[in-house]
């Protein structure tokens, strides 16, 4: 049983948080996740008495499960980072009641090693995007997803700037992608930038082709992401979404396995695109200078940050990079993503005649 003392506790690092660091509603949710876990370890012991109770916490989550499986390295290191926040907090804001809590045990608040099998990335692959743009039943509904699948990709922002995106603020003939607050896009933290487009034809004609029916239909200050009509008869249409909301993500989840389930590709969250993204810009990279520009282009406020979240290389990864190195191997071009590309160019060309 939670103990009253240790959840209003809780709440008023929350508060603290949200009026001190501003953290963003989905930051507020995440945090509050991981106390809540705190909660539950220490039951009906008060927070105060931490290093008295057993198991330790680092012990307690390495000993949790979901979905019948271990928590995931980044779940358990997370969770510790917010449990000595939260500690440091309490020793300042309430030095009476938390004076049990010294340094030194602050100290032993280390992430446990989970083990895992061999790491690997979970990711949506340009392979995947293709399928899932060139499938489909060809509804209304269909087509908007795969739009949505499609500029996620090329622009590895995050779901929630997505869907409270504009149409104002797409420009597709200088492939910029415009996450102005000033406009209504919810970035984290807040932020904004003017970031790009990664050049690949086949998934920009698709992005072009929604957009020409958006425009067409809608004005400029609806979500590009537009709703569709529910009359039971009528055919479908989009319809004009002013309200900026992240709750739409939660829509966006549900079309997206949609849509997965139609083309047999595997369900993984909008956010995955973003890693997509930025592991296929990677592979291209050859200076710093590329990879300060794909951090920059996924907000990132520091390379250290894109390297942390995204360096991690699997084993083929590290392969093809070190035969590259040896000066031997420097790779081959791939002729069925050529005639591809070439393709797609040729149908935009025509198009645009």
């Amino acid at each position: 049983m939670i103990d009253r003392r240790n959840y209003a506790d809780a709440r008023a690092h929350l508060a603290y948080r949200a009026k001190v660091f501003r953290d963003a509603p989905g930051t507020q949710g995440n945090r509050w996740s991981a106390l809540r876990l705190i909660l539950i370890w220490a039951d009906e012991a008060l927070l105060s008495t931490a290093p008295s109770i057993r198991p330790s916490y680092p012990t307690f989550l390495a000993e949790q499960v979901r979905d019948g499986q271990p928590l995931a390295q980044s779940t358990v290191d997370g969770m510790i980072a917010v449990a000595r926040t939260f500690f440091r907090w309490a020793l300042t804001a309430y030095p009476g009641r938390y004076r049990g809590i010294s340094p030194l045990w602050l100290d032993t608040l280390q992430a446990p090693n989970v083990p895992t099998a061999a790491p690997s990335r979970e990711l949506y692959t340009l392979d995947d995007v293709r399928a899932m743009v060139t499938g489909g039943d060809g509804t209304l509904r269909c087509l908007r997803i795969q739009a949505a699948v499609a500029l996620l990709f090329l622009s590895g922002m995050r779901a929630g700037a997505f869907v409270t995106l504009p149409i104002k603020a797409l420009n597709l003939g200088r492939r910029e992608v415009h996450q102005w607050t000033s406009l209504g896009v919810q970035t984290k933290f807040s932020k904004t930038a003017t970031t790009y487009l990664l050049a690949i034809p086949e998934l920009l004609e698709v992005v072009r082709g929604w957009d020409s029916l958006v425009r067409r239909e809608l004005p400029d200050d609806a979500m590009w992401y537009a709703n569709l009509s529910e009359h039971p008869i009528e055919p479908k249409r989009v319809v004009a979404v002013l309200r900026q909301t992240r709750n739409r993500t939660h829509a966006l989840r549900c079309e997206l396995r949609y849509l997965c389930a139609q083309i047999g590709v595997r369900y993984l969250s909008p956010h995955h695109f973003r890693h997509g993204h930025v592991v296929h810009a990677e592979a291209f990279a050859e200076t710093m200078a590329d990879r300060k520009a794909i951090s920059e282009n996924v907000m990132h406020s520091d390379l250290s940050i894109t390297d942390g979240v995204y360096g991690r290389l699997t084993g083929g990864d590290r392969r093809e990079r070190i035969g590259r190195l040896g000066g031997c191997d420097r790779g081959s071009v791939n002729q069925d993503d050529v005639i591809i590309q070439l393709e797609a160019l040729l149908r935009q060309l025509k198009a645009a005649r």
